[in-house]
């Protein structure tokens, strides 16, 4: 899809930081221009108000790709409207703005003001008529995986904020499968929790997660189709175990019987489990991963309670598969 667009527009309103230029502002001579405006979609763009995150929406379906450092994120402006748009605090470290004209360098900025064109202007020669949008292109400058927080100003009027997957997911998938304290097992698993044949994420144990990436397990997996890892959950604790998007295929995740699929979600008794670690009750559900070949790395997001999600990569079949 290649952006264009022959626009002008008027700024109305924006907040006072907004209307005083700045190293932050993005003007009217750096916005794209093209034989035609680019119309808004919202089955593709993620909107607030009158702008709009060209393709945002497919970002968030994470079927647009990313690349090593610059996630391609046009912003669209409609005529008569001005925006403003911030990193959120916890997503600085992560993510950086980075808006610019094509040929031209613009340093990575925490705040972005998009100042439209002004449509009593006469542009580009005659090349074509005046659209109802500016749009700018650019995107996010990534440092590191994270979901992206951005705040959004419309005519100085804060939006709804919006949440970009880049490299980990913002939610868990729609179709989670929910696993109770009704279906759990019984035994005990003495030092499960400090056991490094095991995968520990904060209140969750996965019994032998960890010995998976020996290359003898690779046998066991062809002949069977899965690999036995049981999970355990501190009393009290919900968790999300999810296949990354781009594995959906090779691996599916099975804790109790009849619950098996790409994503699930625990939730561990209150009282009354029936299973302990060194005394401490847990709740505890049998089953593992189900395997479409080995050796695989096989990429599973985590998400503890509110956290947000985090990434393992878990080798199946041989040691080194995952480097």
């Amino acid at each position: 899809m290649v952006l264009a667009l022959l626009i002008a527009v008027v700024l109305l309103a924006l907040p006072a930081a907004a209307q005083a230029k700045g190293p932050g502002d993005v003007t009217c001579e750096q916005h794209i221009e093209g034989p035609a405006p680019i119309r808004l979609d919202r089955s593709r763009d993620v909107v607030r108000g009158d702008m709009a995150f060209v393709g945002g929406r497919l970002v968030q379906q994470q079927r647009m790709p990313m690349g090593p450092d610059q996630m391609r994120l046009g912003v669209r402006v409609a005529a008569g409207h001005g925006a403003m748009v911030e990193v959120a605090p916890e997503s600085r470290e992560a993510v950086a703005l980075q808006y610019r004209l094509e040929g031209s360098e613009r340093p990575p900025e925490i705040t972005t003001t998009f100042v439209p064109c002004d449509p009593e202007t006469p542009r580009f020669s005659g090349r074509g008529t005046v659209g109802d949008a500016t749009v700018w292109a650019g995107g996010l400058l990534v440092r590191s995986r994270t979901c992206a927080r951005l705040l959004v100003w419309v005519d100085g009027v804060r939006q709804r904020d919006v949440r970009l997957p880049v490299g980990l997911p913002c939610k868990p998938p729609a179709a989670t499968r929910a696993v109770g304290c009704a279906r759990q097992s019984g035994a005990s698993f003495p030092g499960a929790f400090s056991d490094p044949r095991n995968l520990n994420v904060g209140p969750m144990t996965i019994v032998g997660g960890a010995e998976a990436a020996r290359a003898a397990s690779a046998p066991v997996i062809r002949e069977l189709g899965w690999w036995k890892a049981p999970l355990l959950l501190r009393e009290g604790a919900k968790v999300v175990v999810s296949v990354a998007w781009q594995h959906r295929r090779l691996a599916r995740v099975g804790w109790s019987t009849g619950a098996e699929g790409r994503s699930l979600r625990l939730e561990a008794c209150g009282t009354g489990s029936d299973s302990d670690v060194d005394g401490t009750p847990v709740t505890f559900w049998s089953g593992g991963f189900a395997l479409a070949r080995v050796p695989a790395c096989v990429a599973l997001d985590v998400w503890v309670g509110l956290e947000n999600a985090r990434r393992l990569r878990v080798p199946f079949g041989s040691p080194g598969v995952c480097r």
